[in-house]
C-alpha cells in the first residue's frame, strides 16, 4: 500500500486526462470496499476526496458521495492551485518546501504585465478620468507582441469588450457592467484574468492550477455553459461566448497551405459569436422559464416632444412599436412598463434628467431591470428594410418610433444577434396609434372592419398596480393576483397570451361576445364529457412552439461554423426531429381529435379562433411530409446518425479504414499472443492498450509511440495507425461539415414556412387561453355568470352578489375560518340612478375592497371571461382610472400628496364619458381643508363635465351637506357600533343614504389595533369629537369653529 505522501504526490502530478480513465475504476473500488474494514478503503476515499481537507473519516454512504463529487471536480478542471496543495500537505502532516523566491505563474504574469492590473482605456485614460471608456483596455504594443499566440487571441477580443457603459440598477445610481468572456478551449469554456475573478466570486468556481495559460483561470464544461452564463446574466453581467470556429484538422491544413505569418499561428481560430444580456436571451438560455423577457427601447425627441418605443421578446419574436406625446404619454408609458415588465431598457438619446428619466430610474430601481443609455440617429429614412406596407408607412410618419425600432436593431447587432431572423409581419402597432390613425393593429392578418381600429381597454400604470393585476403587493396572503385567478394554461405560449389578454382587455363588443360564446360551448360540453381535462392533457404535451420556431431560425441563419465536442450536431438533429413530431401531433390534434371532442359544435367554436381553418392545417401537413422526406433513413437518424443523403462515399471510406485498423489489432494479437484492446480518446482514437501483465510478457517494438498511460496500462500508436487515424479524422470532419450543411438547408426550408408555424402556434396558444378562461368560468368556489353588455350611451353597471375575484379564488381559505367570510355586493348604478357615487363609512369597512372588485369585474367581463357574481350587466368602458392608497415615490422625488394630485390630474385630463373612474380618499396627503376642497372640486368636475361612471370613497362626510350636482348619489358601508363598549362590527354591506351622518370610527379601529389606552382617551376629547362628528354645519362654519377650538 502506498504511503500518504506517495499517494498525494501521485495525484498532484498526474495528467488531467488520466482521471477520465480512472473514473470507473475508482467507483468500482469504492463499491467493492463498502462492506469491508480493509485499510485500503481509507486510501481510496482519500484519493477521491482530496478536495475535502483535512480528511475526517465519516459514514461510508457520505464518503462515497464526496468521492464522486471530488472526482467530478477533477474532471471539470477545477484543480487545486499551488497554495491549496501546500495547505493540503500540511493538513496531512507532510513537510512543505517554501522557497523564498517561489512564485506562481499567475504572480509572474501580474508582475510582467502591469497593464492587466493598472487599467487604462485605449486612449490611455485612467478609470478616474472624466472621459474614461470602460469598454476598452489599453495593451502596450510591445507587451502584446510578447504574449503567446493563445494569449494574443484572448486579449485581442477582451481589450475590445472589457466592459460596457454605465447603466442603472437597484444597488447604485450607476456602475460599470462587465462583459465576461467564456473562452472555448477543447470541451470547456474557460474564464481568464478579471473574468476568472468574477467566475470565482459569483459562480463559486475554483481557480485552476497555473502553467497552462499563466493567467488566473476558471472553467466549466461546454454542456453546463447555459446554466452558468444565465446565473451571471441574472446578476447583471453581460456574457460573451467565444467559440472555436476552426477544427484542428482545418487549422493544420491552413498552416500547411499558406506561407503568411498569420496562417502559421498554431492555435485554432476563435470568434466572439454571442453576447448575452437580460433582454436578449434565447430559449436555451432561459432555462425553461415560460414568461416573456422583453427588451424595451425608448427614444425621446426633445424637438417634437414625443416618445417613441419598441419592445421585443427575442426568444419568441413578439414585438410592438408605438409613439406618444411626452406629457400625456408618461402615464401610458408607465402602464407599458408595468404590464410588459421589461427586463432590459435601452434609452436612446434620452435626457439624464426630467420626468422620463426619473420614471425609468424609479422602475429599474424597484425591479430587476437593467437600464442602458445609448446614442443613435438611425431612422427609417436612413435604412432600407423589408417591412410590411402598413408598418413601413407608420415608420415613415413617425420618426421617433422609427429611431426606437432601428436603435433596438443596432443594439441587437452589437450583441451578435442576426436581425435577419426577426420577422416584422407579426409586429403590433400600439393600439392608441391604431385608434388615432385608423390602421390595423396586427399586421399579419386582415380583420373585419368592425374589429379594426378599436384598440383595447386602457389600463394606466396606477390601475395595474393598485388592482394587483399582474403582481401582488408584499405581505399579501398567497400573493393572489387577477392573473393568477384566470391563468390555468398548460402551454408556455398560452401563459404569455393570457397575461397579454388580462393587461389589454377588449373594447369591441363583437370580439367580447365571440369569446364568451366559445367559453359557453366549452362549459356546455364539459358538463357532459369533462373536455377541460381532456384538452389540457393534450396541450401539456406541446413544447414552447413559438420559441422553438425562433431557435430553428437562428440555427438556419447562423453564420459561424462552431466546433463542438459533445455531439451537439447530432443533438440538434434529434431535437429538430422531435419538434417536427410535436408539430405533427399538434396538426393531428387540431384536425382529428379536437373535432371529436367538441362535436357537434366544433365548427361554431373554431370560428371564434383567429387563423383557424382546415386549409392552414392541410398546408402544415404537406410541409411536414416534405420535411420528413428529407431524412432518407429516419430510424437511423433517430439513433444518432447524421444521414441526409443517399451518397455513402464518406461512410464507405471510413468503414474501410476501420476494417483495416481492426485487422491491425488482430495481427498484433496473433503475433504477440497476448490480449490487446483498443482505447479511444476523441481525436486520438485506436490506441493499442497493453495491461501491465501483458507488458511483462512481451517487448514493445521500437516504432511504437507511447500516447497515454495509467498505473497499470500503457497505450501506443504505430506510424501506420497514426496515418489511418489522421485520415479517418479528416473524413469524419468532412462528413460532418457536409451533413451539417445539408441539415442547415433543411432548417432553411422549415423557415420558408415560418408564417404557417407561427399561425399554428397562435392557434395552440389561443386555444389554451380560451380553455383557461373556461376553467376560470367553471368556478368551484362560488357562482360565476356570463356578463351582459348594455347597449346605451349612458354608462351603466348592474351587479348582483359580486365577489372580489382574487378572494373568490381563496374559497378554501375562507371556508376554513382563517379569514372572515366574504360578503358579496349588489349595485344598480348609472342612468337615472346617477353616474357618480360617493361611498362613506368607517375605517376598515370594506370601501377599498368594494372599489377594487368593481374594477376587476369589469376587466374580467371585457376580457371575455365569466364574472364571480350572480348577475353582471355593464356598458363598455374605454379606460379605467384608479386613485388609491397613500404612498410616496422617493426615487422619483414625489411626495404622497404630489402623487395624489398627479393621478387626479391624469383623470381630469384624459377620462371620457365611457371611462370608469375610481377614487379612494383623495386629499389625505395634505391638510384637512385643502384636501376637502380638492376632493369636492374633483368630484364636481367629473360629475358635470366628464359625466363618466365614478366611484368616490371618502371620509369627508360633510360633502353630503354641500350643493353638488344632481347625478351624485351617496352610499354607506354599514357597521354596528356599541357606544358603551366603544366597539364596532363591520357588516360589509352597501346602503344608499341621503342626509344621515356617518362617522369614520377611527378611534374604535385604533382600539382594535391595540393602541395604548391613554392615547385613545386623549383622542376622545369631547370638544374635538363634537366637531369631528360633523354637526349639521356648512363647510365655512365648521372650518371657523374648528380653528377656534384648535387655537384654544
Amino acid at each position: 500500500m502506498k504511503s500518504q505522501s506517495t499517494l498525494l504526490s501521485f495525484f498532484e502530478t498526474k495528467p488531467k486526462s488520466i482521471y477520465e480513465e480512472d473514473n470507473n475504476k475508482l467507483h468500482d473500488a469504492i463499491k467493492r470496499t463498502r462492506d469491508s474494514n480493509d485499510k485500503t478503503h481509507t486510501e481510496i476515499v482519500k484519493k477521491g476526496a482530496r478536495l475535502q481537507a483535512p480528511f475526517v473519516p465519516i459514514e461510508e454512504a457520505t464518503v462515497e458521495k464526496q468521492a464522486a463529487v471530488s472526482v467530478e471536480r477533477e474532471f471539470f478542471g477545477h484543480k487545486l492551485d499551488l497554495k491549496q496543495r501546500q495547505e493540503k500537505r500540511r493538513s496531512l502532516g507532510q513537510s512543505v518546501e517554501e522557497p523564498a523566491n517561489q512564485k506562481t505563474g499567475e504572480e509572474k504574469w501580474s508582475e510582467t504585465n502591469r497593464w492587466a492590473t493598472d487599467i487604462r482605456d485605449e486612449q490611455h485614460r485612467l478609470p478616474t478620468d472624466v472621459d474614461y471608456d470602460p469598454s476598452t483596455l489599453y495593451i502596450p504594443p510591445e507587451a502584446f507582441r510578447q504574449l503567446s499566440p493563445f494569449q494574443k487571441q484572448f486579449w485581442e477580443l477582451k481589450r475590445k469588450h472589457y466592459g460596457t457603459l454605465q447603466f442603472f440598477d437597484s444597488h447604485k445610481a450607476q456602475k460599470t457592467l462587465d462583459i465576461v468572456l467564456f473562452f472555448k478551449k477543447g470541451k470547456f469554456y474557460e474564464l481568464y484574468d478579471c473574468d476568472a475573478d468574477i467566475g470565482h466570486s459569483v459562480l463559486g468556481l475554483n481557480y485552476t492550477a497555473g502553467g497552462r495559460v499563466e493567467m488566473r483561470c476558471v472553467g466549466v464544461p461546454e454542456t453546463s455553459f447555459a446554466r452558468y452564463a444565465s446565473k451571471l446574466v441574472d446578476n447583471g453581467y453581460k456574457v460573451g461566448r467565444v467559440e472555436q470556429v476552426e477544427t484542428t484538422t482545418a487549422a493544420a491544413q491552413r498552416r500547411r497551405s499558406s506561407d503568411s505569418v498569420d496562417s502559421k499561428i498554431a492555435v485554432c481560430q476563435r470568434s466572439l459569436v454571442r453576447i448575452m444580456t437580460k433582454g436578449s436571451l434565447t430559449v436555451d438560455e432561459l432555462n425553461g422559464d415560460p414568461s416573456s423577457h422583453f427588451l424595451l427601447c425608448i427614444h425621446q425627441c426633445i424637438r417634437s416632444e414625443k416618445i417613441g418605443f419598441f419592445y421585443l421578446d427575442v426568444s419568441a419574436g413578439y414585438s410592438t412599436v408605438g409613439e406618444m406625446k411626452h406629457d400625456a404619454g408618461l402615464a401610458d408609458l408607465e402602464a407599458i412598463l408595468l404590464s410588459v415588465q421589461p427586463v432590459e431598457i435601452i434609452a436612446i438619446n434620452c435626457q439624464q434628467k426630467g420626468p422620463l428619466s426619473e420614471l425609468l430610474k424609479y422602475f429599474t430601481s424597484t425591479t430587476n431591470c437593467l437600464l442602458v443609455h445609448q446614442h443613435s440617429s438611425y431612422g427609417y429614412s436612413q435604412r432600407g428594410a423589408n417591412f410590411p406596407t402598413q408598418l413601413e408607412e407608420f415608420l415613415l410618419r413617425h420618426s421617433t418610433a422609427s429611431i426606437a425600432l432601428f436603435g433596438c436593431l443596432e443594439y441587437l447587432k452589437s450583441l451578435y444577434i442576426s436581425v435577419e431572423v426577426l420577422r416584422f409581419d407579426s409586429t403590433v402597432i400600439w393600439d392608441k396609434c391604431c385608434t388615432n390613425e385608423h390602421i390595423s393593429k396586427n399586421l399579419s392578418n386582415e380583420v373585419n372592419w368592425e374589429d379594426r381600429c378599436l384598440g383595447n381597454l386602457s389600463l394606466i400604470g396606477s390601475t395595474i398596480f393598485n388592482l394587483e393585476i399582474v403582481t401582488s403587493r408584499p405581505n399579501k396572503i398567497g400573493g393572489h393576483t387577477l392573473l393568477s385567478f384566470i391563468d390555468h394554461t398548460a402551454t408556455a405560449g398560452g401563459k404569455r397570451l393570457i397575461k397579454q389578454w388580462i393587461c389589454t382587455p377588449l373594447i369591441c363588443r363583437s370580439q367580447i361576445e365571440r369569446r364568451l360564446d366559445s367559453i359557453e360551448i366549452i362549459l356546455r360540453k364539459d358538463s357532459k364529457s369533462n373536455i377541460l381535462d381532456q384538452v389540457r392533457k393534450q396541450l401539456s404535451q406541446f413544447p414552447d412552439i413559438e420559441r422553438q420556431i425562433v431557435k430553428i431560425q437562428n440555427m438556419a441563419y447562423c453564420s459561424h461554423q462552431i466546433v463542438m465536442f459533445d455531439d451537439s450536431e447530432k443533438r440538434k438533429v434529434l431535437e429538430f426531429l422531435k419538434f417536427l413530431k410535436c408539430l405533427d401531433h399538434a396538426v393531428e390534434f387540431l384536425k382529428k381529435q379536437l373535432p371529436v371532442i367538441l362535436f357537434p359544435e366544433f365548427d361554431s367554436f373554431i370560428s371564434f379562433i383567429q387563423n383557424f381553418d382546415n386549409n392552414l392545417l392541410h398546408k402544415c401537413r404537406n410541409v411536414l411530409d416534405d420535411l420528413f422526406n428529407e431524412f432518407p433513413d429516419l430510424d437511423r437518424t433517430e439513433n444518432g446518425e447524421m444521414n441526409f443523403s443517399e451518397d455513402s462515399t464518406f461512410k464507405n471510406e471510413i468503414e474501410g479504414i476501420e476494417l483495416r485498423l481492426q485487422r491491425i489489432l488482430e495481427d498484433f494479437r496473433e503475433q504477440m499472443n497476448i490480449d490487446i484492446q483498443w482505447f479511444h480518446r476523441f481525436r486520438e482514437a485506436y490506441q493499442l492498450e497493453f495491461s501491465q501483465s501483458a507488458l511483462e510478457k512481451t517487448n514493445i517494438p521500437d516504432d511504437f509511440v507511447l500516447m497515454s498511460q495509467t498505473s497499470d496500462k500503457k497505450r501506443f500508436w504505430t506510424p501506420e495507425i497514426k496515418q489511418l487515424v489522421k485520415k479517418r479524422n479528416e473524413l469524419l470532419e468532412a462528413h460532418t461539415i457536409s451533413e451539417s450543411s445539408k441539415f442547415k438547408k433543411i432548417l432553411q426550408k422549415f423557415d420558408d414556412s415560418a408564417i404557417l408555424w407561427r399561425d399554428l402556434a397562435k392557434i395552440i396558444s389561443e386555444l389554451d387561453a380560451l380553455f383557461s378562461l373556461a376553467r376560470t368560468s367553471r368556478s368551484s368556489t362560488g357562482m360565476m355568470c356570463r356578463p351582459e353588455i348594455i347597449d346605451s350611451d349612458i354608462p351603466r353597471l348592474v351587479v348582483e352578489e359580486l365577489r372580489h375575484p382574487c378572494l373568490a379564488d381563496m374559497g378554501d381559505l375562507y371556508a376554513s375560518g382563517s379569514c372572515r367570510t366574504f360578503i358579496p355586493v349588489s349595485l344598480n348604478l348609472g342612468g337615472v340612478e346617477g353616474t357618480s357615487f360617493v361611498i362613506r363609512g368607517p375605517n376598515m369597512g370594506g370601501k377599498s375592497t368594494l372599489l377594487r372588485e368593481i374594477c376587476l369585474g369589469v376587466i374580467l367581463a371585457q376580457c371575455g371571461c365569466y364574472v364571480p357574481a350572480k348577475k353582471f350587466q355593464f356598458t363598455l368602458f374605454d379606460k379605467i382610472f384608479t386613485r388609491m392608497g397613500a404612498s410616496d415615490a422617493i426615487g422619483r422625488g414625489q411626495s404622497t400628496f404630489l402623487l395624489e394630485v398627479q393621478e387626479a390630474a391624469a383623470i381630469l385630463n384624459t377620462a371620457t364619458k365611457s371611462s370608469l373612474v375610481v377614487i379612494d380618499e383623495l386629499g389625505r396627503g395634505t391638510s384637512t381643508y385643502d384636501g376637502y376642497a380638492i376632493a369636492k372640486a374633483v368630484l364636481n368636475d367629473i360629475s358635470t363635465r366628464i359625466g363618466c361612471l365614478c366611484f368616490f370613497s371618502t371620509h369627508y362626510h360633510n360633502l353630503i351637506h354641500e350643493k353638488l350636482p344632481s347625478n351624485i348619489r351617496f352610499f354607506e358601508m354599514q357597521a354596528e357600533v356599541d357606544e358603551e363598549k366603544k366597539d364596532v362590527t363591520f357588516l360589509y354591506t352597501l346602503k344608499q343614504t341621503s342626509t344621515s351622518f356617518v362617522s369614520s370610527r377611527g378611534v374604535y379601529c385604533a382600539k382594535m389595533a391595540n393602541l395604548p389606552g391613554e392615547i385613545l382617551i386623549r383622542a376622545e376629547d369631547p370638544k374635538v369629537r363634537a366637531l369631528l362628528n360633523g354637526m349639521d354645519q356648512s363647510y365655512d362654519e365648521m372650518e371657523a369653529e374648528f380653528l377656534k377650538v384648535f387655537h384654544s
